[in-house]
């Protein structure tokens, strides 16, 4: 008995060891964050649901067999502190509970999204218990000292029992989840306050003995200091505890102010580009800090958040396929989930991108950190972009009469390159100007399980003779009554035609081979 009480102990160790080593991780790869999940990097292919719809099981369910259908392998899904705690340390489980078994019934990553405390800045998914009580849980004060909806991130009460309620969901997700579906955790959502400053007696208190911000005085950069160090810091103390509960990723997210914006015009205090420092200094436990991206300026936001020290992730932005190439190609990363997804499953050009995009995921997952792919997308007026890789220079003109610009390019081998998008030509030239090198088996692809199945050998004009791909794209042709629908592949001089831009396209896929002649002959 005392042997197989012992073999049992070994047993139930090793299970234990072999279930924590698969646990997700952040990881550096490369030149890149990779998210790691069941000991492989891994790309989430997602959407972040809207507010309420995780709210009931009847909702929940319909929005979940929606997403799977349309070819997500990843949701972004809410649990709120007040239905998990409608009492004080009396807690119900029934949305949580119904989250983890939807993820596993439909076979999907879930990212969960913590509304604690605050939720664009506000404080409106806090329990009753917790919204009714304002000297236990005070509030934020207004420049007229009056309460405002929103917890002050000073109140410790308010801290105390966030975190206590966070420990707990996560235990509970630890329990339940027995398959792994959940891979991340955000910690509150687009955290900070519409004022320049809480002027709460507690908040004021703290600022006065801020003597690392005493070289700025009372001035509006010194407040936006210490509102971001604050936020920081009950941020760091929630995530700490459920951690402690459930050491998964945890990250924060940022409502970006608009150019120009005054502090109060949008949540003051969150992990905006400037607060990244003082963020990273304050919540060291948070493993990365998110912008959510709604604005004109998608490429610089993205560029913003992706640092050395951070992965880049984004939670939130519009249901555009353009932003999914991009921020996977150009800056490694590792989810783009635009909000309200659900609202997208009648887009067929969205719905259609994914299941192209599905087709890619393998190439981007191994090209990430690797410095052999670049994406580029048209965000103004610019004509195009142009960029190396290895000893092969790109240059990339948009085809402004199509309404849709953007790319990516991936190099799989030495002499051979894969090219997705729509709306653009790209062209490439050796580094080297004593030589001229161009394209050769181009190849129209789509992909069949492991390997990619030629729909088209492309050549002569519709190559411009070797000398660039032209990124059309699919073109999802119907029959005309009795006659089926040709594949429609159009030169390079025709796809500017009024005809041809009507067509329905989605995004294609193109590889080719190079190859590299002397740009001078011998004499």
């Amino acid at each position: 008995m005392t042997r197989c009480t012992a073999l049992l102990c070994v047993m139930l160790l090793s299970f234990a060891t072999v279930h924590a080593a698969q646990a997700p991780k952040i990881q550096r790869v490369g030149d890149a964050w990779r998210l790691i999940v069941d000991g492989k990097p891994a790309l989430l292919l997602g959407g972040e649901m809207h507010n309420s719809t995780a709210s009931t099981h009847y909702s929940l369910e319909l929005a979940m067999a929606t997403l799977k259908a349309m070819g997500l392998n990843t949701v972004l899904v809410p649990i709120t502190w007040e239905q998990l705690e409608p009492q004080e340390r009396q807690y119900d489980f029934t949305q949580a509970d119904d989250v983890v078994d939807q993820l596993a019934k439909h076979g999907m990553y879930g990212v969960v999204l913590w509304f604690g405390t605050w939720k664009n800045g506000e404080s409106s998914y806090a329990p009753l218990w917790v919204k009714q009580d304002t000297k236990r849980f005070f509030r934020v004060l207004d420049v007229n000292g009056k309460n405002t909806t929103i917890i002050s991130p000073l109140c410790d009460e308010a801290c105390k029992a966030d975190a206590r309620a966070f420990a707990v969901l996560m235990k509970r997700i630890r329990d339940r989840d027995t398959e792994g579906r959940v891979v991340a955790v955000q910690v509150e959502n687009e955290v900070g306050a519409f004022t320049d400053i809480d002027r709460s007696a507690a908040a004021l208190k703290s600022f006065a003995r801020s003597a690392e911000y005493m070289d700025y005085g009372d001035s509006d950069e010194a407040k936006h200091l210490f509102m971001g160090r604050v936020y920081a810091q009950y941020l760091e103390r929630v995530t700490r505890a459920g951690k402690a509960a459930c050491n998964l990723p945890m990250f924060a997210n940022c409502w970006l102010p608009k150019t120009n914006a005054k502090l109060g015009d949008y949540p003051n205090g969150g992990p905006v580009p400037d607060l990244i420092e003082v963020w990273k200094k304050y919540a060291p436990s948070i493993d990365w800090l998110s912008p959510d991206i709604y604005g004109k300026t998608f490429r610089t936001h993205c560029a913003d958040f992706d640092r050395s020290d951070n992965l880049v992730f984004i939670p939130e932005t519009w249901a555009r396929p353009e932003h999914l190439w991009y921020a996977y190609a150009e800056h490694n990363a590792q989810c783009v989930a635009p909000f309200a997804i659900e609202d997208a499953y009648n887009d067929s050009l969205f719905v259609g991108s994914i299941k192209v995009l599905h087709e890619l995921l393998p190439v981007i997952s191994e090209a990430q950190g690797s410095g052999r792919m670049h994406g580029f997308m048209r965000e103004g007026d610019e004509d195009g972009a142009e960029f190396d890789i290895g000893d092969y220079h790109f240059e990339v003109k948009y085809l402004k009469q199509l309404k849709k610009h953007f790319g990516l390019v991936i190099q799989t081998a030495p002499d051979e390159f894969l090219f997705s998008g729509m709306g653009a030509r790209v062209f490439i030239s050796n580094r080297d100007s004593t030589l001229m090198t161009r394209f050769t088996e181009v190849r129209d692809v789509i992909r069949d399980g492991d390997h990619w199945f030629t729909t088209c050998l492309i050549n002569g004009d519709q190559t411009r003779h070797n000398g660039c791909i032209n990124l059309r794209g699919r073109t999802a042709n119907e029959p005309f009554g009795d006659i089926p629908a040709p594949l429609t592949n159009i030169s390079y001089s025709r796809i500017t035609w009024p005809e041809n831009v009507s067509r329905f396209i989605l995004p294609g896929i193109i590889t080719a081979k190079i190859f590299t002649i002397e740009s001078s002959p011998q004499r």
